[in-house]
């Protein structure tokens, strides 16, 4: 790949920060040097946390390098940083630990020793009272040994073993035991197993459906090298390309060292920049395998070229793979272009449906953990499930159930969010997500991705959640812990499960996109086949992982607490929305979640529920 793709604006934008953090530019600089002289990657979260908690001004810069090193970690994350933090506290409390310890023990020593000498002294003085008696009272010792234990020994212990051992026994054999096990398990279970599903739920067909799905989760090798960021945008354009040259007119697209002046080109290429004018000519620079050139489209050139080529140049963004088609301008190094194409989806994409008439259910963004987090709202929606609630015609059918990531709300996601949680410990935090979890009917498939605010790396694709974490879900069997993104196919039905941070990139690039309706957002995933086209927090690796190489028939996302539902050329686009109430965040944005709503879709027919629980 071109070395304009890799250098430059990919790593950090000093600049942007100066304005945000109280710092000089001398130090900001040399924060990110440091870095770079021991060979290591500064990712732009992860400076700047670093600079919100000015971990420059208390010496662990040379530290975090030295453990980074140690590790041999080519990337340094925000997520590297806040454990490292994590084990230092650790290392400071356990050593103040020892020292009370060692403290507790001298003073236990010195209390041990003064219990020591008094018991002598009491002792010495027993002895001396002991001694005494013997010459005065000789005749009562006698006695008393002789009458008192054989009164006992022939009265007492007769009586006990006779009388008391065969009553009591008797007793707790014959009612307690008896009595107590016939009424559990004569009258529960006929009450839950008779009245429930039977009365209310007739012909119940949830339970008698099996279960068919395959995960296909990916699984990363790589160690996060400097190298991995060539071959991470080398595999990306040759995919993306690859899905570009299937349209007939770019099937013999030249590279770019090739052009000549004059003549008529189609390339193909990733954008690296792009600059409108006053006029609103609009240039760009693209990169292939083989160089970079310029693309020119005027304003005027709209009207003539076509309508959809305005609204691809407004929706371009960075890094994505594009088509052109133009004339080579005077000196070789620019195209005027007549077409720019994405590699887009193809426009008779028929999707797969299941045979028979079986749910599924989308939700995300538990966020549990929070003192937001709805939990009458969620315990409404575990009531449907286990059909105690309205539209039981659907909680039947359910088999499957897919949370696209944020099950919990993490620990030091944002700064001061230790104000607004409920469970500051992310192993309880798990903790109680899975025992909330269990309460949905073992015979229903639960699949959970990962999220920006679970326990794993920031940058994506993500890996699944460890089960240091969240031992609880490793030990139930209908719930399967997934990577983000992931592909899940069930019962013939191929879904992308993707968490969805991207959004908040596509949003805030492309004029028209908003958070209140994801949807419309979410298409640009398949118009650029790439759930990450603006390179930002994504784990370097030989095999771009968020390349949409193969349709789907849903795509699953979350992450903006907002519900939508759109089609794209025969694939669902559903964003799930969330169980959290509106945070401090939200409000400061002006964001209004839509919480509580959850989509269930019907494999058989595609056709999709929104059930709403927050409603008594």
């Amino acid at each position: 790949m071109s070395e304009n793709i890799i250098k430059g604006r990919k790593y950090y934008e000093i600049a942007d920060i100066l304005n945000t953090f109280k710092i000089d530019k001398k130090t900001a600089n040399e924060i990110v040097e440091n870095f770079i002289r021991n060979n290591l990657i500064l990712t732009t979260h992860a400076y700047e946390y670093i600079l919100k908690n000015k971990l420059y001004e208390k010496g662990c810069i040379e530290n975090i390098i030295k453990t980074a090193t140690d590790n041999q970690t080519g990337i340094v994350t925000e997520e590297f940083i806040i454990e490292f933090c994590i084990k230092k506290e650790e290392k400071s409390d356990e050593e103040s630990e020892k020292l009370k310890g060692e403290a507790e023990l001298e003073e236990n020593i010195g209390c041990m020793e003064e219990e020591k000498k008094e018991e002598n002294k009491e002792g010495e003085e027993k002895t001396k009272e002991e001694l005494k008696p013997k010459e005065g009272h000789k005749e009562e010792p006698k006695e008393k040994h002789k009458e008192e234990p054989k009164e006992k020994h022939k009265e007492e212990p007769k009586e006990k073993h006779k009388e008391e051992p065969k009553e009591e026994p008797k007793e707790k054999h014959k009612e307690e035991p008896k009595e107590e096990p016939k009424e559990k398990h004569k009258e529960e279970p006929k009450e839950k197993h008779k009245e429930e599903p039977k009365e209310e739920n007739k012909g119940n067909k949830r339970l008698a459906i099996k279960s068919d799905f395959k995960i296909f989760d990916y699984k990363c090798a790589s160690d996060g090298k400097i190298s991995d960021f060539s071959a991470y945008f080398k595999d990306k354009y040759k995919t993306l390309s690859t899905i570009i040259r299937k349209k007939v007119e770019y099937r013999g697209a030249t590279d770019i060292e090739k052009i000549k002046e004059g003549e008529k080109v189609s390339i193909i290429g990733m954008v690296s920049d792009k600059f409108e004018n006053k006029e609103g000519t609009m240039t760009l620079t693209v990169d292939d395998l083989t160089g970079n050139t310029k693309i020119i489209i005027s304003k005027g050139m709209f009207s003539r070229i076509s309508p959809d080529v305005e609204k691809v140049v407004k929706g371009l963004v960075y890094d994505e793979v594009i088509g052109a088609k133009g004339k080579v301008a005077k000196g070789g190094k620019a195209i005027f272009a007549s077409e720019l194409v994405e590699p887009d989806m193809p426009n008779d994409f028929v999707p797969n449906k299941a045979k028979e008439e079986i749910y599924t259910v989308f939700t995300s963004d538990l966020h549990i953990g929070s003192i937001f987090f709805l939990q009458k709202e969620f315990e409404n929606f575990l009531e449907w499930l286990n059909l105690k609630k309205n539209r039981i015609d659907i909680a039947e059918k359910v088999k499957y159930i897919l949370i696209a990531g944020d099950i919990v709300d993490g620990v030091g996601v944002y700064p001061h969010q230790d104000k607004e949680l409920a469970l500051s410990d992310i192993f309880k935090q798990y903790d109680f997500a899975a025992d909330l979890i269990s309460r949905i009917p073992e015979d229903i498939e639960i699949i959970i991705s990962t999220g920006n605010h679970d326990a794993v790396r920031i940058a994506e694709p993500q890996l699944k959640i460890n089960k240091k974490f969240a031992p609880k879900f490793y030990d139930m069997k209908n719930v399967h812990l997934v990577g983000n993104p992931a592909y899940v196919s069930i019962e013939g039905v191929n879904i992308l499960m993707y968490h969805g941070e991207a959004l908040d990139n596509l949003i805030r690039a492309i004029p028209g996109l908003s958070y209140s309706s994801p949807e419309i957002a979410m298409k640009e995933f398949l118009k650029k086949r790439h759930l990450s086209p603006i390179y930002k927090d994504i784990f370097p690796s030989e095999k771009d992982y968020l390349a949409i190489e193969n349709i789907p028939d849903v795509i699953i996302s979350g992450h903006v607490h907002a519900i939508g539902y759109g089609n794209y050329r025969g694939v669902h686009l559903i964003n799930s929305g969330c169980f959290q109430g509106r945070t401090k965040f939200q409000e400061e944005m002006g964001h209004i979640p839509t919480p509580s709503k959850v989509p269930v879709m019907n494999l058989k027919t595609h056709d999709i529920t929104w059930l709403d629980f927050g409603e008594n």
